[in-house]
């Protein structure tokens, strides 16, 4: 309703003569639009008791239209509580992609790079994870030109986004993110040499690559904080960027079992997913990618 402001008094009183609930919300909008725009919300019996110091023009709103409006207000005014379990004592970058969410970051683990034995060049360097870029070329002994003829494939677009850093772009990043398919895309020959630079607590490949020449060379240790235990409230949701953390984070909770029934963890893909399960977790919601921003669009 437009230009009604000096009567929207006797409107809502004449609304409410006819039929309409005394409940039903009205919103007032004066200089809609404009840096000056002010906004009064109320019902129609609010209305008729309250006069209005508004200055003119203004928009009137009656209906279900106002109360979409204030329920969409109260959710954005409502601030999300997340607990992000993470490697190392550094602001995660997931946090930084978080907008409007409070993020407690929980360290549960810190990473120390090894040393480590490369007699063979591969004609795969396989890579699933930042650590592991970051692990191979801190104990790299050779030339870095030696590995002209290798293929570089990387799982996940923040693990080729590491690589870059170092000046090799990956040949193989799957879209999908995640090692069966890489296995599937690389289409490897009999007696393809494939060296995995991972962690010591990798999952063993072993059985995705036989026929190749498959080995596993850890380059960096995941060690586990002991530090002191966190109350975490039973409800509380929980991202899960790698299943190492799922573990150490429970072991950190007061009570994990009643997390364990009644939270919900957030995972980045399904080794994550069925880490979780195999812990007890009731209510599991994985990314639709293995990705950070596929996580931070499914909480936001």
């Amino acid at each position: 309703m437009m230009m009604g402001l000096k009567h929207v008094q006797e409107i809502a009183s004449q609304l409410v003569k006819h039929g309409m609930k005394k409940t039903t919300p009205i919103a007032v909008i004066s200089g809609a639009t404009t840096p000056d725009q002010k906004t009064v919300v109320s019902t129609l019996e609010g209305m008729i008791k309250e006069p209005l110091n508004l200055p003119s023009p203004a928009i009137i709103v009656i209906g279900e239209t106002v109360r979409f409006h204030m329920e969409k207000q109260e959710k954005a005014e409502v601030r999300k509580e997340v607990y992000l379990p993470k490697i190392g004592f550094e602001r995660s970058r997931l946090a930084d992609l978080l907008t409007d969410v409070t993020v407690h970051e929980i360290p549960v683990s810190v990473i120390s790079f090894l040393a480590y034995e490369q007699d063979v060049i591969p004609d795969v360097a396989l890579f699933t994870s930042r650590n592991g870029v970051e692990g191979f070329f801190h104990g790299l002994k050779q030339d870095i030109r030696a590995y002209a003829k290798t293929v570089f494939a990387c799982v996940g677009k923040s693990t080729a986004e590491k690589l870059r850093e170092y000046g090799i772009t990956a040949d193989i990043v799957p879209e999908s993110h995640d090692s069966q398919s890489l296995r599937q895309q690389l289409n490897l020959k009999q007696d393809t040499v494939v060296c995995h630079y991972c962690g010591t607590l990798a999952g063993n490949h072993n059985r995705m690559y036989r026929g190749y020449d498959y080995r596993a060379v850890p380059v960096y240790d995941n060690r586990r904080l002991d530090l002191q235990q966190i109350d975490v409230p039973q409800d509380a949701a929980i991202i899960f960027t790698c299943s190492s953390n799922v573990e150490r984070m429970m072991n950190r909770m007061v009570h994990p079992e009643a997390w364990a029934d009644h939270g919900t963890a957030y995972v980045i893909g399904p080794s994550t997913y069925q880490t979780c399960r195999q812990l007890g977790i009731r209510n599991i919601i994985q990314a639709q990618r293995a990705d950070y921003e596929s996580l931070a669009e499914l909480i936001l």
